[in-house]
């Protein structure tokens, strides 16, 4: 996993009735639920271990799995070529 990411070329965010949807410009779209939604906004803000911090420092959940479960959600959005990492 990298440090930071970034949306891919052409990858756009949509607000829908709320949840959060990942346009691609590759035509696939990823329906995020809210969690999933912030977890994403954390992670291109400051990457997963930023993610990873707010989660904890929010909800009553330790770190490891969180981060599974931030690192699940970033791994499923860039082998769908909607999110990529950057060096």
């Amino acid at each position: 996993m990298c440090a930071k990411y970034s949306l891919a070329d052409g990858a756009t965010v949509e607000d829908v009735d709320g949840t959060r949807v990942v346009l691609g410009a590759n035509g696939d779209a990823a329906v995020l639920n809210a969690a999933a939604g912030e977890a994403l906004d954390a992670v291109l803000e400051g990457g997963i271990a930023n993610a990873a911090s707010m989660f904890v420092g929010r909800y009553d959940v330790d770190e490891a799995t969180v981060r599974r479960d931030v690192e699940g959600v970033v791994g499923e959005l860039v082998s769908r070529g909607l999110l990529v990492g950057a060096a």
